[in-house]
């Protein structure tokens, strides 16, 4: 099962060293799907290992806290525009 795993990431960077050598994005853009699949497999590998369960949490955590990140970001962004009115008039 290991074997087809090798023979794929030896095609993905085969895939990235045509990239690299052929500069013609628009013509090789549907070959960078397979770096999608690496990314399906390392996700994969996070979600078996129980070793792992730790950095899961916290990434399910940070993930589920952009919300309120964001509404973060605005309220700081409304203080500064409030402020900076303050002081330019004043």
């Amino acid at each position: 099962a290991e074997a087809r795993w090798n023979l794929f990431d030896g095609l993905l960077v085969l895939n990235s060293l045509v990239e690299f050598a052929f500069t013609i994005s628009s013509d090789l853009s549907f070959l960078r799907i397979f770096r999608v699949f690496r990314l399906i497999r390392v996700i994969r590998l996070v979600r078996t290992v129980k070793a792992l369960k730790s950095l899961r949490t916290m990434v399910y955590a940070m993930l589920n806290s952009f919300v309120c990140l964001l509404w973060a970001f605005v309220m700081i962004g409304i203080v500064m525009f409030i402020f900076s009115m303050i002081f330019g008039n004043a």
